[in-house]
């Protein structure tokens, strides 16, 4: 606990608001900005940053420099967004209390003369989660000479991120599936709703469904176990994100082997192209070949197809229900089956099919 003393009343209310913004669902940035601020304004840091862990490789630490407040300057070699290469044995003595804190997954207060003193702290993030941060303050030069209310304030700090980042972990979680990445599939079918109902209001754009199916996955679990499987569902999650067009179309994990991609003023033949892009990407991908105890076999890879079924609601067709549209896609998907699987069909809503 802080010391009631005048010079921490200051540094107890920030940070009372500062849990009171958790409470209140503030978005994120707001509250990194507002921690940095409370490093700066009430410990009188000169910097204060957020790092997020991005990976350890061979006693090198990497760290993506995540939100920064430095009015003055003072730290002209960070810039939001770049990433930092630490080696863990011997690190920039600018870098100790970063290195430190990461690898005592603790607080760090370490004074490096001429250098200046830190006050990092590791964020322990939850459980199968795959963030990780650090955060904390640069007092430039000189030792900061840090009083112990101020590292019980940098812990209670750490306590308030904690719950906000297993908030953001479960809210992840409610939207997301945990194998593809993607939205699951009660989110993805909510979202065709919404945009369902907002074309009733947008009747000069088109509206397409790719739904697409792993051919014989059925196979592959027997063939060469579930682990291989789920292997399989994680790298094609990847790829298909990687094929959308960024902040317009969607994907979801629709059920088992089966995706459905949502794009966004898109009308038939335009889908068409999208969803043999896809396809041929995926009839190419080389994916990891799985041993039964979940490890990676170097060199080793399997190749699988895809069939999709493809539905439109063109410009200035109206539908009550997602549903209508999905029945559609399904049956093009069929189609697609029916034709030696590794293909797409199209349908249009009242149309005919497109081969």
């Amino acid at each position: 606990m802080l010391k009631d003393t005048p010079q921490t009343d200051f540094l107890l209310t920030k940070l009372c608001e500062l849990s009171d913004q958790l409470a209140e669902n503030k978005d994120n940035q707001t509250i990194f900005h507002n921690i940095l601020s409370i490093i700066i304004d009430t410990m009188g840091f000169n910097v204060g940053i957020l790092y997020q862990v991005v990976n350890n490789i061979d006693d090198f630490l990497i760290l993506k420099v995540h939100t920064l407040l430095d009015q003055k300057g003072e730290r002209k070699d960070l810039i939001a967004g770049m990433k930092i290469k630490i080696n863990l044995d011997t690190p920039n003595p600018i870098f100790v209390n970063e290195c430190n804190a990461y690898k005592n997954k603790s607080i760090s207060t370490i004074n490096v003369p001429g250098v200046g003193s830190d006050m990092m702290s590791y964020i322990n993030t939850p459980h199968k989660s795959d963030e990780a941060y650090i955060f904390g303050g640069d007092f430039i030069g000189d030792d900061a000479r840090l009083s112990s209310s101020e590292i019980n304030a940098c812990k209670i700090i750490n306590n308030l991120l904690i719950s906000l980042f297993f908030r953001k972990h479960f809210e992840s979680q409610a939207i997301y599936d945990g194998l593809t990445k993607l939205y699951n599939s009660q989110k993805i079918k909510s979202e065709l709703n919404i945009f369902i109902k907002r074309m009733d209001r947008q009747k000069n754009q088109a509206l397409s469904i790719l739904l697409g199916d792993v051919d014989f996955f059925k196979k592959i679990n027997d063939n060469y176990s579930h682990i291989q499987g789920d292997s399989i569902l994680e790298e094609l999650g990847n790829l298909i994100s990687c094929e959308l067009r960024t902040d317009i179309d969607i994907a979801g994990r629709y059920g088992g082997e089966e995706f459905l991609l949502i794009l966004l003023n898109t009308n038939s033949k335009e889908a068409f192209k999208s969803s043999e892009r896809i396809r041929k990407k995926v009839e190419s991908f080389d994916f990891k070949r799985i041993s039964e105890n979940g490890l990676e076999m170097k060199g080793l890879y399997l190749n699988i197809t895809m069939s999709f079924g493809i539905a439109t609601l063109e410009k200035g067709k109206v539908l009550n229900d997602s549903k209508v549209l999905v029945a559609l896609a399904d049956k093009a998907l069929y189609s697609s089956k029916n034709n030696g699987r590794n293909c797409s069909t199209a349908l249009s809503y009242k149309d005919s099919i497109i081969n």
